[in-house]
């Protein structure tokens, strides 16, 4: 039965979200997690979408294939396998369409990038620090984004030779606001 994680992490200590043979991963540590509550059965996962090194996600999807019924308190006792820095937010409900995909279904994703002026020990992880806010020209910085909205074909962003059924994104929001 194909079932649907709803995660949450912290990407720093990990090479991205997708599975590597010798450097710690999102998917990695969840495979290994969910193979552990499962007895020792592979489980593969597949994720709405990859984040690159050291980056993180408010939220998260991915998918997995159950070879049996879930165990009870299922979530919790899959948190308590995974490492602090990622979370299971929620279990949805089995699919009852075995070609779901959360990558391939995924209706939309969100990014957001934050630049902060306050040098903070605790921000650095989230926030790109710089000390004079005040030269930020959001105007023209707002004016430059606007310029993505003139392209839809993101081959360039893709890996080459990717099993990408297209490389077309519609962007509909980009914007700069100030906190």
């Amino acid at each position: 039965m194909r079932f649907v994680l709803e995660l949450a992490y912290d990407g720093a200590g990990r090479c991205g979200w997708q599975r590597q043979q010798d450097a710690p991963s999102i998917q990695g540590d969840l495979e290994a997690a969910l193979s552990r509550l499962f007895g020792g059965a592979e489980i593969l996962t597949v994720g709405a979408g990859r984040t690159d090194t050291g980056v993180h996600a408010l939220r998260q999807f991915c998918h997995f294939d159950a070879p049996r019924a879930l165990p009870a308190n299922f979530v919790h006792r899959l948190n308590c396998l995974l490492p602090p820095e990622i979370a299971i937010l929620a279990l949805h409900r089995p699919t009852t369409d075995p070609d779901f995909s959360a990558r391939h279904n995924a209706r939309s994703r969100r990014y957001r990038y934050q630049i902060t002026g306050r040098k903070s020990p605790f921000l650095q992880r989230y926030a790109c620090f710089c000390a004079r806010l005040d030269r930020l020209d959001l105007p023209a910085m707002e004016a430059a984004t606007q310029a993505l909205f003139r392209y839809t074909d993101f081959a360039s962003f893709c890996k080459t030779g990717g099993a990408n059924h297209t490389t077309i994104c519609h962007i509909s929001e980009a914007q700069w606001a100030q906190e």
